[in-house]
């Protein structure tokens, strides 16, 4: 880690007149220092144990890619009456999707629904079934398409899952590994997402558990709930009046 985020961090540091600092991702909470985190209560539940110095400033999200023009055909699928249920793998869970893309198409369109897939950048073209009902690319902002679907099948990446609570999708979560397990057992806990293993992951399976999705109400019911209270948050506002508001004092 420190390999990894002491230079640009000192870089940044030594701009402001900021003296170096070693190991600085892991700086000691208990130093007094304020500690900004950037997440939302209605997602994250604060430790017990954290002290006063830590706020939470609201999620700080970004995926917009200006240059980056609509492939053909997706506008018009978008439009359709019928929205389509996203299948995505994010960035490096694509790298290796195996046969995931295959079986989540295969599943939602068994179960009668469409699937928009984001493939990612994936060493080599996915092969998908021959089939209208399904719509592939590299590449669309979650921003722009995530609140056009209906919910969602993912590997359960923070950037992912916070884009699709922005857009009350209800989810199935295929962890793989980081991060992602401890994020899938918060998105159950909230009631928004079932869960299958990746070892598991296969088309029976994933329709099983998509279906269980789409039958219960609840998903939905709590997957809006979250995306209210989002909605309410500005995590870059939020944090720029907190860091204001230290340097003052």
């Amino acid at each position: 880690m420190a390999r990894l985020f002491d230079r640009p961090v000192n870089r940044a540091r030594q701009r402001v007149g900021l003296p170096a600092a070693s190991n600085s991702f892991f700086t000691p909470v208990d130093s007094g220092q304020p500690y900004l985190v950037m997440a939302s209560p209605a997602v994250i539940d604060p430790p017990v144990d954290w002290p006063q110095n830590v706020t939470l400033t609201g999620f700080v999200t970004w995926d917009r890619v200006s240059s980056f023009p609509d492939p053909d055909g997706l506008e018009e699928f978008l439009s359709a009456p019928d929205p389509p249920i996203l299948v995505t793998l994010g960035a490096s869970s694509s790298l290796d999707p195996q046969h995931f893309y295959r079986h989540a198409a295969e599943a939602v369109t068994s179960l009668g629904h469409r699937a928009l897939v984001l493939t990612g950048p994936t060493p080599r073209p996915v092969e998908l079934p021959v089939d209208p009902r399904i719509f592939s690319t590299t590449f669309a902002p979650l921003s722009r398409v995530a609140s056009r679907c209906q919910a969602a099948v993912h590997h359960g990446g923070i950037g992912t899952t916070i884009a699709l609570l922005k857009s009350g999708l209800p989810q199935v979560v295929i962890p793989r590994g980081f991060d992602q397990p401890q994020t899938t057992i918060r998105m159950t806990r909230l009631g928004v997402a079932r869960t299958l293993p990746w070892r598991r992951e296969s088309t029976q399976h994933l329709t099983t558990e998509l279906n269980a999705l789409l039958s219960d109400v609840r998903y939905r019911r709590n997957a809006a709930a979250i995306q209210a209270r989002l909605s309410t948050e500005d995590g870059l506002c939020e944090t720029v009046r907190t860091v204001d508001r230290i340097l003052r004092d």
